[in-house]
């Protein structure tokens, strides 16, 4: 079974292109949506909210960005007007060694996995089949 869509959010291009490419390449997802921006990944969100327009399946969310960091996503996402933390599976994708960011983000209800970047086809194969039988 096919995801619809996943939204990416990290602030390096670099990056972005990479998990792009994963997922891309392992044929479980229908669109991608990129993001380098924090802000601009829940000003996205919101905007198919109001238009009533089905929210991706998954998010990939980096931790470190500038401006608006992953944890002040993870906040303002779970004051959005749905039930997203039902609806759609979080997966931080982060270059972090510190454990106590690794708790912080598994301590967030939407959250449901923490891996380490790069994000590699065998993780992101495993997780989906994961994700899919919950």
């Amino acid at each position: 079974m096919k995801l619809k869509c996943i939204l990416l959010i990290d602030n390096s291009e670099i990056d972005n292109f990479v998990n792009a490419t994963v997922v891309r390449n392992s044929g479980l997802v229908e669109e991608i949506v990129t993001y380098q921006s924090a802000a601009e990944g829940l000003d996205y969100l919101q905007s198919l909210i109001t238009a009533q327009v089905p929210v991706p399946g998954m998010i990939l969310l980096d931790l470190g960005m500038q401006l608006m960091d992953g944890f002040e996503f993870l906040d303002a996402f779970l004051k959005l007007p749905f039930g997203a933390a039902q609806e759609v599976k979080i997966v931080v994708v982060t270059s972090s060694i510190d454990d106590r960011d690794r708790l912080r983000a598994k301590s967030y209800p939407c959250v449901v996995k923490v891996l380490e970047k790069p994000l590699r086809a065998d993780r992101f194969r495993s997780l989906f089949t994961l994700l899919q039988a919950v």
